[in-house]
């Protein structure tokens, strides 16, 4: 996979040091509930130099499994999290309706989340990558690990990188828009099955909603991942 081609999106703090002292955020992206046990999913991309993990506010991640190649991350914290989002386990439909969830740029915009709305535009990835999916919801920094979901509160992706513009613009003379990339929910479930994460799997006769109403039933599960430190 050539990754000259992606912009990945966790945010570095406005602030850059080598080391930061603990305590000291060199980072952040978005991560979601998972199990009713504590687990939470984001990007290995957000997660794997951190010293340690904080999750929102509810502490700091006990336990940290790093997926390089799928870029995933699953960490775990002694808290009660919340209700698991339900993660479609086969590919969604091409076309579809989705919803970016996540924290972008906390440093400069609001710490609240942040939705996007766009829709699937390719179930393949960079040079018919099948690991991912193509989206045109907006993202930005930040929202690295962040569920796509349905308008019916379904993860069908987890945001992970946006093309390369500038590369692509050398290339073409022509600025690209709207091409974003999440890793596919079939990825997603394998490595949940590979590492005993009991998720919940989508009912797909649920009932599409408004924007605002799948906006609401998912928020309480999409939580601040902030890294405190690099190794």
């Amino acid at each position: 996979r050539n990754t000259s081609w992606f912009v990945r999106l966790s945010s570095a703090a406005s602030t850059r040091i080598d080391r930061p002292p603990a305590g000291i955020t060199s980072g952040s992206g978005t991560g979601f509930v998972v199990s009713p046990d504590g687990h939470v999913l984001t990007n290995a991309h957000v997660a794997r130099t951190c010293r340690s993990v904080a999750v929102g506010s509810f502490g700091t991640a006990s336990k940290v499994v790093v997926d390089d190649e799928n870029d995933l991350a699953l960490l775990k914290v002694d808290a009660d999290l919340g209700r698991p989002l339900p993660l479609v386990t086969g590919k969604p439909r091409l076309g579809e309706d989705v919803l970016a969830l996540g924290y972008p740029l906390r440093s400069i915009l609001a710490d609240s989340l942040n939705v996007t709305r766009g829709n699937i535009s390719s179930l393949l990835g960079l040079m018919n990558d099948p690991n991912y999916l193509q989206i045109s919801a907006a993202v930005q920094p930040g929202n690295s690990g962040g569920p796509i979901i349905d308008l019916a509160g379904r993860v069908v992706g987890i945001v992970t990188a946006k093309l390369n513009a500038v590369a692509v613009a050398d290339i073409t003379g022509d600025i690209p828009q709207s091409i974003n990339f999440a890793i596919r929910p079939d990825v997603t479930a394998r490595f949940l099955d590979e590492n005993g994460i009991a998720f919940v799997a989508a009912d797909m006769d649920a009932a599409l909603e408004t924007v605002p109403d799948a906006t609401e039933k998912t928020a309480d599960s999409v939580v601040p991942v902030l890294c405190l430190g690099t190794k």
